[in-house]
C-alpha cells in the first residue's frame, strides 16, 4: 500500500462500490438551513417590495384621476361663477368707479355712486 492509503469510501469509488452517501455533519445542516432559510426570507421580502411597490402606483394612479376630476368640476363651476358675475354686472353696472375732480386746482377723490347720491340730477348725465 500507499504511504497514505486512502479511505475504504474511496477505495470502494474507485471500485465502482455502492456507496450510501454519508449525512452531513449537524453544523453543515445548520448552515444548509440557514441559507436555504435566509434565501426565502429574501425571496418573500423582494415579493413584498414588489407588491407595495404596485399598490403606491395605483394608488397614485387613482389620486392623479381623482385630482384631475375634482379639476374639472372646479373649473366649470368657475366658469359658472364668471357668467354670473356678467349676469349681475349687466343688470347693476358697477358704480363704485373711482373719479378724479379737479376743482380749482384742487384734487378730489370720490366715486360715481356718491355723486349720484348728493346730486341726483348728475344721474341721467353718467349713465
Amino acid at each position: 500500500m500507499f504511504p497514505h492509503s486512502p479511505s475504504k469510501t474511496v477505495m470502494a469509488m474507485i471500485q465502482g462500490g455502492d456507496l450510501k452517501p454519508k449525512s452531513p455533519p449537524p453544523s453543515t445542516l445548520r448552515g444548509l438551513v440557514s441559507n436555504n432559510f435566509e434565501n426565502e426570507v429574501q425571496e418573500v421580502t423582494a415579493k413584498f417590495i414588489q407588491s407595495l411597490q404596485v399598490i403606491r402606483n395605483e394608488t397614485i394612479e387613482q389620486a392623479k384621476q381623482q385630482i384631475e376630476v375634482e379639476r374639472q368640476e372646479l373649473e366649470m363651476e368657475k366658469k359658472e361663477w364668471e357668467m354670473e358675475k356678467e349676469r349681475l354686472l349687466k343688470m347693476n353696472p358697477i358704480q363704485d368707479e373711482i373719479v378724479y375732480l379737479d376743482v380749482g386746482g384742487k384734487l378730489f377723490t370720490t366715486s360715481i355712486q356718491t355723486l349720484k347720491n348728493c346730486y341726483p340730477i348728475l344721474d341721467w348725465k353718467v349713465n
